[in-house]
């Protein structure tokens, strides 16, 4: 089963005032719905989470019995303040090591408006409100709520989250995803034992796409018209088979 976010494509809600604890209530209700289903084995259901949904698939199997695994896709395990400096400021750089004439005005907006200067301001405007959501630089909608949540969680926080759910895992990262450090992939194994299974997919982006060159968010738009690495659905194939 795979459904949309709340207040995305056909849901009803409203993305934006949602927080974190409201997308982990919605991925329990559609688990409850299947395991209501006279015709699905419930002692065989898996939940898989990709980014923040790795984190949510944990809670899932935390608080739903029979939960027979979980498969977390480019997981994290970072504070999330954390992550979106080390985000800022890749971009910052993957625009400055940019050359060539074309690179010139990117470039130039980057140096007007530092990509680390404006994470910063987006994370004190988020802290400092209650609303919600912000509009930031005028413009952009932020889910404030969502963000709030995610930045009270500590790493050990979020270690917890994963060591409570007690189920087998299956991890599998990419060694060019920036987003989502691919260390936390260990990191995360190191926490579920023997429970675990864990891959990092060389060359595969935070999209589980190919990404040939430098890790970058201008080929994400190129990615998301390929098809996911066949490597990790070969992982999840074999893995399923063997816990089946």
């Amino acid at each position: 089963m795979r459904y949309d976010k709340r207040g995305v494509g056909d849901s009803g809600g409203d993305f934006y005032s949602a927080s974190h604890s409201d997308l982990v209530d919605d991925a329990v209700a559609c688990t409850q719905f299947l395991q209501q289903q006279t015709s699905i084995e419930t002692a065989r259901i898996f939940v898989a989470g990709h980014s923040e949904g790795s984190i949510i698939a944990a809670q899932v199997a935390t608080r739903q019995q029979n939960i027979a695994g979980i498969i977390l896709l480019s997981p994290l395990c970072d504070e999330m303040e954390s992550i979106l400096m080390k985000q800022a400021q890749h971009l910052k750089s993957m625009v400055m090591g940019r050359k060539g004439f074309k690179a010139l005005p990117l470039k130039f907006m980057t140096l007007l408006f530092d990509p680390t200067k404006a994470q910063k301001k987006l994370i004190k405007k988020i802290k400092e409100s209650n609303k919600p959501f912000i509009r930031f630089l005028g413009l952009q909608k932020v889910p404030a709520n969502w963000f709030r949540e995610l930045f009270s969680y500590s790493v050990l926080d979020i270690e917890q989250k994963y060591r409570q759910s007690n189920v087998p895992a299956l991890l599998i990262g990419g060694s060019k995803d920036f987003q989502c450090d691919p260390r936390d992939v260990v990191k995360i194994e190191n926490i579920y034992g023997g429970s675990a299974e864990a891959h990092i997919v060389e060359n595969m982006s935070h999209l589980l796409r190919k990404e040939e060159g430098e890790p970058s968010v201008f080929n994400y738009r190129v990615q998301l018209k390929e098809t996911i690495m066949p490597e990790v659905l070969e992982f999840i194939d074999t893995w399923l088979k063997r816990h089946y």
